[in-house]
């Protein structure tokens, strides 16, 4: 997978898709500038990224959508005409060795897990803030705090997801549930609804049903 961020330079608050080819980048960013302005009434006026392949293509989409945006494309070699981006990569790429050595993560399943855990980092990177008297990116861009911050996980915490389907009446040594791990935060749900990782099927669900 290809960990495509978008960060808005006045708050610093950042988006993240996971994208299985760089083609995909132009739909994902066509598909955020129309959530802008159906949800958010945003409209969208400049991209700055540099000049890969994808980058151009993406220009070539949105303006055959009609959107015109300035697009301003920092020459090759020159990471640092994008600074933000670049920062804040290594910063999350530093929290997510971190949490994945934490949770005592095995080698083989880092690499199933990384997109979880990155999608996690910038979710808490969002709501953070080093100084009281400053509001988080998140609450900068939309006035408030997102429902999964009044009750925060630690990512790789075991949890037992309740099966509702057994029924009382059977035997009272039957396993009522099925072991997972958290790995993230539902996004539109209410804030205890947790993704939950099962690693005999190597996927992850959302649940609310954890004990």
């Amino acid at each position: 997978k290809y960990w495509l961020m978008m960060i808005d330079e006045a708050t610093r608050f950042q988006w993240s898709y996971f994208i299985p080819t760089k083609k995909k980048t132009g739909d994902k960013i066509l598909s955020l500038l129309k959530h802008l302005k159906s949800q958010e009434n945003i409209d969208v006026k400049n991209i700055r990224c540099d000049d890969a392949g994808e980058n151009v293509a993406t220009k070539t989409l949105l303006d055959q959508e009609g959107y015109g945006i300035n697009f301003e494309f920092t020459s090759k070699g020159t990471p640092q005409h994008n600074g933000i981006v670049e920062r804040r990569f290594a910063t999350l790429y530093g929290r997510i060795r971190s949490m994945l050595h934490g949770c005592g993560c095995p080698e083989k399943l880092k690499y199933k897990l990384w997109a979880e855990c990155a999608n996690t980092s910038g979710d808490l990177f969002n709501i953070q803030t080093h100084q009281a008297d400053h509001k988080s990116p998140y609450e900068a861009f939309y006035g408030t705090l997102p429902p999964f911050a009044r009750k925060l996980r630690t990512f790789g915490q075991l949890g037992v997801v309740l099966n509702s389907s057994i029924s009382q009446l059977k035997a009272k040594l039957k396993s009522r549930g099925v072991v997972r791990y958290f790995v993230g935060y539902a996004k539109n749900h209410a804030h205890d609804v947790y993704r939950m990782y099962n690693k005999h099927t190597g996927r992850a669900s959302l649940t609310r049903d954890i004990r």
